[in-house]
């Protein structure tokens, strides 16, 4: 019989929020999948919808956002251990999760788990993007990560660029979000309307102008059509840039899509545009490969990890990497290259495999 361990998540949010109550839908998906198997209880720091219904697992939410909440969770966390103690306590994102983990670790004495998830491990200065902006947040960042009992890095890239910030992971463990089964590889041949995709919150750091500028090269040597996915401040600009590259005829724009309809949307596309600055694993990337979409982007997140897999070339270039997709595509045996190469990485980041490496985590420190 297998040991049923007693796990905390803890959250900033995610988790029964937004209009569809999806929150950040892979951190739903995966506390589910855990939650069939062990006893699991999420703790939010953002207030969740008084409709949402968890799927088998525990939440407790802060009734409102003040600094207070984090005192409030951090007690609630104490008493319900020491009713059942927990055999482990996971925190999300560096601060505020991760923090209040190894927080947790040091006063109650359970193993603490820190998975750093994008922006919590960067400062882009340029945009004002990221975390570490400053030596306060560098040094709460830092002790986090050696306090941990281990950290969770979602891609090889996230290691370097801590570094560069001076901080580094005592006990660092590479475990990627996994996807669902829904997310299956359909092959593409490239011979007819090119379908690109862009998908993700129109912010900066995505650096949709890059990818529209890609594809504006792209119409230039093939036939081809854009959905744009998202919604966010940028929206206005992207539009403004759309009509001035006279792309209007040839983009449809689609606010937002359900996590269980955007496998659909990938089917129906050949082409993935990821121009982002900055990116942890980048869950739109991940799982465009899964569903046999040709992704093509700059050097951030899994891209960099599967640099066979995929099309790349430098930030804020797109006439080389409109290029390097053209040569792609035009290039049979490169395509059947790409599929077979990123095949062990797609398994790898399955929602099953996902779930049963951070199982093992979780026992390894039990």
């Amino acid at each position: 019989m297998k040991n049923r361990l007693h796990i905390a998540w803890i959250v900033p949010g995610g988790i029964g929020t937004g209009a569809l109550q999806e929150g950040v839908p892979v951190l739903q998906q995966t506390v589910t999948a855990l939650a069939q198997e062990h006893d699991v209880k999420v703790y939010s720091l953002f207030p969740v919808s008084s409709t949402y219904k968890p799927a088998g697992f525990g939440l407790w939410s802060a009734p409102y956002r003040r600094w207070t909440s984090v005192l409030r969770l951090l007690w609630q966390v104490r008493n319900d251990h020491r009713s059942r103690p927990f055999d482990v306590v996971h925190g999300f994102w560096i601060r505020p999760g991760g923090l209040m983990a190894v927080v947790l670790q040091q006063w109650l004495h359970i193993p603490a788990v820190v998975t750093v998830q994008g922006g919590d491990a960067v400062y882009l200065p340029s945009i004002q993007y990221g975390q570490l902006s400053n030596s306060l947040f560098r040094q709460l960042a830092a002790w986090t990560l050696t306090k941990a009992s281990a950290a969770v890095l979602l891609s090889g890239r996230q290691a370097e660029t801590l570094a560069g910030f001076g901080i580094h992971c005592a006990h660092p463990v590479q475990i990627e979000w996994g996807v669902g089964s829904q997310f299956t590889k359909r092959v593409r041949d490239f011979r007819s309307t090119l379908r690109c995709l862009i998908v993700g919150n129109q912010v900066a750091v995505k650096d949709q102008a890059t990818a529209l500028r890609t594809f504006s090269q792209l119409r230039g040597q093939v036939d081809a059509r854009l959905t744009l996915v998202g919604e966010g401040p940028l929206r206005k600009a992207l539009h403004s840039l759309v009509s001035e590259l006279g792309l209007a005829d040839h983009v449809t724009w689609i606010d937002s899509v359900s996590s269980h309809a955007i496998a659909d949307l990938y089917h129906s596309h050949d082409i993935l545009l990821h121009t982002s600055l900055s990116e942890g694993q980048s869950l739109v990337v991940t799982e465009a490969l899964h569903c046999g979409l040709l992704v093509a982007g700059t050097p951030v997140g899994p891209l960099v990890d599967i640099p066979e897999s995929v099309v790349m070339a430098d930030f804020g270039n797109p006439h080389a990497l409109s290029q390097r997709i053209l040569e792609t595509i035009n290039d049979t045996g490169k395509i059947t290259s790409l599929y077979e190469q990123v095949a062990p990485w797609c398994e790898k980041t399955s929602l099953d495999v996902s779930l049963t490496r951070l199982i093992a985590l979780y026992n390894s420190l039990h």
